[in-house]
Order: structure tokens, then sequence, then C-alpha cells
């Protein structure tokens, strides 16, 4: 059965090695941003250029699933970073976007 417990997804990304924030006012879930270190190091090759997609009513509470893709050295799209958020409000979009710069950006060491 599925459940919106926003909370039961927590312990998954942690297991998976997760570094995620949460955006919530007065305390109701508005967004996830979420990196392994896999799409860390996919960044860390990559990072010229940094196409965002979105995919609408993906989850059963009609969010919004963001990726964040990079293409590899042979045309292939990587994904570096996903966000989840309840709706397309500018607000949560600008915040999506600041924390995957804040995250990514701080913690990448760019090949040359």
């Amino acid at each position: 059965m599925y459940s919106n417990d926003f909370s039961a997804c927590l312990p998954i990304l942690e297991k998976h090695n997760c570094e995620y924030e949460v955006l919530a006012e007065d305390k109701e879930f508005r967004g996830l941003f979420f990196q392994n270190e896999d799409m860390k190091r996919n960044f860390e090759a990559y990072p010229e250029i940094v196409l965002l997609d979105g995919t609408y009513k993906l989850l059963n509470f009609n969010g919004v699933v963001y990726l964040f893709i990079v293409e590899d050295s042979i045309g292939s799209s990587e994904i570096i970073a996903v966000g989840i958020l309840v709706g397309e409000i500018k607000e949560y979009v600008n915040w999506l976007i600041s924390t995957f710069k804040s995250i990514s950006y701080a913690s990448t060491h760019f090949l040359c």
C-alpha cells in the first residue's frame, strides 16, 4: 500500500548515503532535495551544463519530480540530483535550485 508519509522515506535516503534537505511551511511538507555520492561524482565529472526537467503528477499526491541532469562524454544523460515539490510554485523552485547549488558546489572538487 502506498502512503504519503514523508517521514518514511528519510531512513531510505540515509541508508543510501544521500545528502538531503527538506522544505516545510508550517510543519507541512513542501519539498525534498536529495543527492547520493554517484550523483555528486557525475556532476563533478560533467559540470559544464546542468539541465532541469520536471515530471508532473508522478506521485500519488500529484507532486512534481525534478531531475537535475548532465550529459556525459558519450551523450548519455546522468542524474546528478533529484527534487520533489508539492507544486510548481516560484518560491519552491527557487529553493530547489538554491539547495542544489549550495550542496553540489560546496561538496564538489571539479576535475581539471
